[in-house]
Protein backbone atom coordinates (compact mmCIF):
# COMPACT_ATOMS: atom_id res chain seq x y z
CA UNK A 1 0.00 0.00 0.00
CA UNK A 2 1.76 3.21 -0.83
CA UNK A 3 1.63 6.42 1.59
CA UNK A 4 -0.27 9.65 0.68
CA UNK A 5 2.64 12.19 1.06
CA UNK A 6 1.10 15.05 0.05
CA UNK A 7 -0.20 15.54 3.75
CA UNK A 8 0.99 18.33 5.74
CA UNK A 9 4.11 17.79 8.33
CA UNK A 10 5.19 19.64 10.81
CA UNK A 11 8.69 20.97 11.11
CA UNK A 12 10.64 21.76 14.35
CA UNK A 13 9.38 25.42 14.59
CA UNK A 14 5.75 24.48 14.03
CA UNK A 15 5.49 25.74 10.46
CA UNK A 16 2.94 23.71 8.79
CA UNK A 17 4.69 22.51 5.58
CA UNK A 18 4.04 19.61 2.65
CA UNK A 19 6.32 17.53 0.95
CA UNK A 20 6.52 18.25 -3.32
CA UNK A 21 8.45 17.08 -6.11
CA UNK A 22 11.82 18.56 -6.81
CA UNK A 23 10.87 18.36 -10.64
CA UNK A 24 7.59 20.26 -10.79
CA UNK A 25 6.97 21.34 -7.54
CA UNK A 26 3.55 19.71 -7.09
CA UNK A 27 2.30 17.83 -3.34
CA UNK A 28 1.23 14.93 -5.14
CA UNK A 29 3.70 12.12 -4.81
CA UNK A 30 3.72 8.74 -3.61
CA UNK A 31 5.63 6.53 -1.77
CA UNK A 32 7.75 4.07 -4.44
CA UNK A 33 8.93 1.55 -1.37
CA UNK A 34 6.94 -0.20 1.32
CA UNK A 35 9.73 -0.36 3.99
CA UNK A 36 9.11 2.83 5.77
CA UNK A 37 13.15 3.14 6.27
CA UNK A 38 13.94 3.14 2.86
CA UNK A 39 13.30 6.24 0.74
CA UNK A 40 11.82 6.24 -2.64
CA UNK A 41 9.20 8.61 -4.57
CA UNK A 42 7.47 9.14 -7.42
CA UNK A 43 5.50 12.24 -8.90
CA UNK A 44 1.97 12.04 -10.31
CA UNK A 45 1.92 14.48 -12.16
CA UNK A 46 5.21 14.45 -14.19
CA UNK A 47 6.21 10.80 -13.28
CA UNK A 48 9.96 11.73 -11.59
CA UNK A 49 11.15 9.89 -9.34
CA UNK A 50 13.55 10.81 -6.48
CA UNK A 51 14.90 9.85 -3.06
CA UNK A 52 14.41 13.25 -1.05
CA UNK A 53 11.08 15.08 -1.83
CA UNK A 54 11.29 19.23 -1.19
CA UNK A 55 9.59 20.45 1.67
CA UNK A 56 8.04 23.96 1.36
CA UNK A 57 5.16 26.08 2.88
CA UNK A 58 1.85 25.46 1.56
CA UNK A 59 0.98 28.03 -1.30
CA UNK A 60 -1.83 30.27 -0.53
CA UNK A 61 -4.00 29.91 -3.50
CA UNK A 62 -4.74 26.81 -4.63
CA UNK A 63 -2.90 26.86 -8.27
CA UNK A 64 -1.85 24.75 -11.03
CA UNK A 65 0.85 22.45 -10.63
CA UNK A 66 3.89 22.53 -12.31
CA UNK A 67 5.44 24.92 -14.64
CA UNK A 68 2.13 26.66 -15.24
CA UNK A 69 2.00 27.06 -11.65
CA UNK A 70 5.39 28.43 -10.49
CA UNK A 71 4.82 30.71 -13.51
CA UNK A 72 1.39 31.87 -11.76
CA UNK A 73 2.79 32.39 -8.51
CA UNK A 74 5.68 34.61 -9.76
CA UNK A 75 5.72 38.31 -9.35
CA UNK A 76 4.89 39.66 -12.58
CA UNK A 77 7.96 41.77 -13.03
CA UNK A 78 10.13 39.04 -12.26
CA UNK A 79 8.80 36.91 -15.37
CA UNK A 80 10.74 38.06 -17.72
CA UNK A 81 14.11 37.99 -16.11
CA UNK A 82 13.74 34.98 -15.17
CA UNK A 83 13.82 31.06 -17.19
CA UNK A 84 11.29 28.21 -16.24
CA UNK A 85 11.73 25.13 -18.07
CA UNK A 86 9.78 21.86 -17.90
CA UNK A 87 13.24 20.16 -17.56
CA UNK A 88 13.89 19.43 -20.98
CA UNK A 89 11.63 16.57 -20.88
CA UNK A 90 10.23 15.42 -24.26
CA UNK A 91 6.72 14.86 -24.58
CA UNK A 92 4.98 12.11 -26.67
CA UNK A 93 1.78 11.47 -28.46
CA UNK A 94 -0.40 8.24 -26.52
CA UNK A 95 -4.06 7.44 -26.69
CA UNK A 96 -6.22 8.04 -23.97
CA UNK A 97 -6.89 4.46 -24.13
CA UNK A 98 -3.36 3.55 -23.77
CA UNK A 99 -2.37 0.38 -22.12
CA UNK A 100 -6.28 -0.25 -21.34
CA UNK A 101 -6.51 -2.09 -25.02
CA UNK A 102 -3.02 -3.41 -25.16
CA UNK A 103 -2.21 -0.22 -27.44
CA UNK A 104 1.52 0.42 -25.90
CA UNK A 105 2.56 2.98 -28.83
CA UNK A 106 3.64 6.03 -28.72
CA UNK A 107 3.91 9.02 -31.59
CA UNK A 108 6.41 11.47 -31.96
CA UNK A 109 4.30 13.74 -33.88
CA UNK A 110 0.48 15.00 -34.31
CA UNK A 111 0.92 14.59 -37.85
CA UNK A 112 1.10 11.00 -37.74
CA UNK A 113 -1.97 9.40 -39.66
CA UNK A 114 -2.16 6.99 -36.80
CA UNK A 115 -2.53 9.97 -34.44
CA UNK A 116 -5.00 11.83 -36.59
CA UNK A 117 -7.30 8.85 -36.63
CA UNK A 118 -7.62 8.45 -32.57
CA UNK A 119 -10.50 9.87 -31.35
CA UNK A 120 -8.52 11.57 -27.51
CA UNK A 121 -5.00 11.85 -27.86
CA UNK A 122 -2.74 13.08 -24.86
CA UNK A 123 0.76 14.21 -24.26
CA UNK A 124 2.94 12.32 -21.75
CA UNK A 125 6.50 12.60 -20.82
CA UNK A 126 8.59 9.91 -22.97
CA UNK A 127 10.67 9.22 -19.87
CA UNK A 128 7.86 7.88 -17.76
CA UNK A 129 6.34 5.96 -20.58
CA UNK A 130 9.79 3.58 -18.59
CA UNK A 131 10.39 1.56 -21.61
CA UNK A 132 6.50 -0.19 -21.63
CA UNK A 133 5.58 1.27 -24.66
CA UNK A 134 7.43 1.23 -28.31
CA UNK A 135 7.79 3.93 -30.93
CA UNK A 136 5.17 4.19 -33.75
CA UNK A 137 7.37 2.92 -36.83
CA UNK A 138 5.73 5.47 -38.79
CA UNK A 139 7.01 8.51 -36.58
CA UNK A 140 10.15 6.45 -36.24
CA UNK A 141 11.18 6.43 -40.04
CA UNK A 142 10.32 10.21 -40.66
CA UNK A 143 7.02 8.89 -43.09
CA UNK A 144 5.37 12.03 -41.06
CA UNK A 145 4.52 15.19 -43.37
CA UNK A 146 5.89 18.35 -41.26
CA UNK A 147 4.47 21.43 -41.44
Amino acid sequence: MTRNTSIEARSDDELETVLACPECDTTGIRSTVRDTTEHGYACRHCGATFDVPVERQPYDQSGLPGVAGRLDRMDPDDVDDQMVTDGGQELVIVSSSAGRRGNTTYHRSDQCGYVQRMAKTTEKPLAALAGHYDPCSSCAVGDVDEE
